[in-house]
């Protein structure tokens, strides 16, 4: 069946009043389908460059762990004053079946996100909360792992944020798998340097555009290693005070834990104690003297032991313009440090340090939470090789560093013996003047610390850096930018205004936020601060002409 024929169309070709153009499909300037009211069309949000996860499954084994070792005491006091019975590891199920429970929620509640601007962690189950980072303010990224991470391939990653210093401000992922963690720490590093504007040389000029310019499987750019510490550097470590004190450090330890486990399980009674003095007293004096110097033997032993498990396999190493110390043992600590926020760095050393002429180097930078440990770039190497890895890393310090004048040795002198000198008029008065001779020695020491706390004073300016130095039982020089100084301070004790000497402080937005210059001349102060920052301070010594001039006689009328 067919339709009928409409018959000409009313608003054919023939009739003149039609307007050209109507019903065309292929008009340009005619929209298709109804007006849109939403305005020009918005750009997709950009993608996640790590969607919400949790942490790896394998923390279900290390989270229970590391809560039960912190129970151990209380959990072997419940069972011995139970005296193992079936109640007493009842408490004992209940308690490690709680912690199994504990673990495994805060695993399922605890989720991390990596988006192109920020890193957003949620956790928690009843309290639920929300911390999030912005990529731009982070000013650190360190990957650890102790003996049962590494034993099960994880490791765990501390975000440092710039709003603090403390956990607070953290983010940490504990645990997730090794390369997950290294692949995390390359992201947010590369991430915040195309936000910032840091990337170093070769890096993609459209890496802050969005997400896809960063893959984060990419392989990383190859290491330019620095430095690696031979085995036979671990010999110095009998040179740091911090590592011979580590046996005494042991021993109150062991002590604390048997003290401890003593009162939780009632083994130090009056009665007991007294027995074990009273059996003490039976002990040979010779047998007791050989213990004494076995143990002072074994302390050097002890040092090299605890500063090689601390510094073990030190590498300091460079990639994508971020400089990176690892280190450890037990325990594997990886820090990277951006190398475009390094102001300088800062040598360390002491009076055995110098005898054997070997420092410590730690750099000196901007938003670094904690600078004491996760500055450092090389642990105690000798000086020369300590000076050649600055010089190629950081920038060398090509100056000298000018003495200070000898009215600071006298100042020195002065308060290193004058204070013995009271305790020396009275024993003199009592007469007991064989207690004379201990005050003697006493103040011949002080002299001589003050003797060589005067000789490492120094400070210098090559034209690009500037240096100072200062410190005896603990001296540090430091390196420092020109442009990094934001200040000057310039202080005076009393001793000082009698002597004619200031103190001169760079302020610095970076290290300890200061670097002194103790017990310099008022004008040789002025002089160096004038050197470093010319434009701010010479407008200061120079005098005003202008308020010299006499003002123009005025005409009268």
């Amino acid at each position: 069946m067919t339709s009928p024929d409409p018959g000409p169309d009313p608003a054919g070709p023939d009739r003149p009043d039609r307007p050209e153009g109507r019903d065309r499909p292929d008009r340009p300037d005619r929209p298709e389908g109804p007006p849109s009211w939403s305005g020009p069309p918005q750009p997709a949000p950009p993608r996640d460059l790590y969607p919400p996860q949790r942490l790896s499954t394998l923390s279900l084994i290390v989270g229970p762990l590391q809560t039960l070792q912190n129970l151990a005491v209380p959990l072997i006091a419940v069972l011995f004053f139970g005296r193992f019975s079936s109640q007493s590891f009842v408490i004992a199920a209940v308690t490690v079946m709680l912690t199994l429970v504990a673990t495994t929620i805060r695993w399922y509640t605890f989720t991390y996100r990596i988006s192109p601007e920020r890193v957003e962690i949620k956790q928690g189950l009843v309290g639920r909360s929300t911390r999030t980072i912005p990529i731009d303010r982070i000013r650190g990224v360190d990957v650890t792992a102790n003996l049962l991470h590494r034993a099960l391939g994880l490791a765990v990653v501390r975000i440092e944020a710039a709003a603090g210093g403390g956990a607070a401000e953290e983010g940490k992922l504990d645990a997730v798998m090794a390369p997950e963690a290294e692949r995390i720490r390359a992201l947010l590093l590369r991430r915040r340097a195309a936000i910032t504007g840091t990337a170093p040389a070769g890096a993609s000029a459209d890496a802050g555009d969005g997400a896809s310019a960063i893959d984060p499987y990419a392989p990383p750019a190859p290491d330019v290693v620095h430095h690696t510490t031979p085995w036979r550097w671990y010999l110095y470590a009998p040179l740091s005070g911090v590592y011979l004190l580590a046996p005494f450090a042991a021993l109150a330890a062991i002590a604390g834990f048997i003290g401890q486990l003593g009162d939780e399980l009632g083994l130090f009674s009056p009665e007991r104690l007294r027995s074990i003095a009273e059996g003490l007293e039976t002990v040979p004096y010779v047998l007791l003297a050989a213990l004494a110097v076995l143990f002072v033997l074994l302390v050097p032993v002890v040092a090299v032991a605890a500063y090689t498990i601390a510094n073990w396999a030190f590498t300091l190493r460079e990639r994508e313009g971020n400089l990176i110390t690892a280190r450890g043992l037990l325990t594997r600590h990886t820090v990277a440090l951006e190398r475009a926020r390094v102001r300088g760095y800062e040598l360390t050393d002491n009076p055995l340090g110098r005898v054997f002429r070997t420092v410590r180097l730690g750099a000196v930078m901007t938003g670094l939470g904690d600078t004491a440990t996760r500055a450092q770039l090389l642990p105690i190497v000798p000086r020369r090789v300590a000076e050649a890895i600055s010089g190629r890393v950081l920038g060398p310090y090509r100056g000298t560093l000018l003495p200070h004048p000898t009215s600071a040795l006298r100042r020195r002198l002065v308060r290193a013996v004058v204070p013995w000198a009271v305790p020396a008029a009275a024993v003199l008065y009592l007469g007991w003047t064989w207690a004379v001779w201990p005050v003697i020695v006493l103040a011949l020491l002080c002299s001589l610390v003050a003797v060589d706390l005067y000789r490492s004073l120094g400070h210098g300016y090559d034209g690009a850096r500037l240096s100072v130095r200062s410190g005896s039982l603990d001296r540090r020089q430091a390196v420092v930018e020109a442009r990094a100084v934001v200040g000057w301070r310039m202080t005076q004790t009393l001793s000082q205004r009698w002597a004619g000497l200031v103190t001169l402080t760079a302020a610095v937005g970076a290290g300890t936020g200061g670097y002194a210059a103790i017990d310099l001349d008022s004008a040789e102060a002025a002089g160096f601060a004038a050197d470093v920052s010319p434009e701010w301070i010479r407008p200061f010594l120079e005098p005003d002409d202008d308020a010299n001039e006499e003002p123009p006689a005025s005409e009268g009328p």
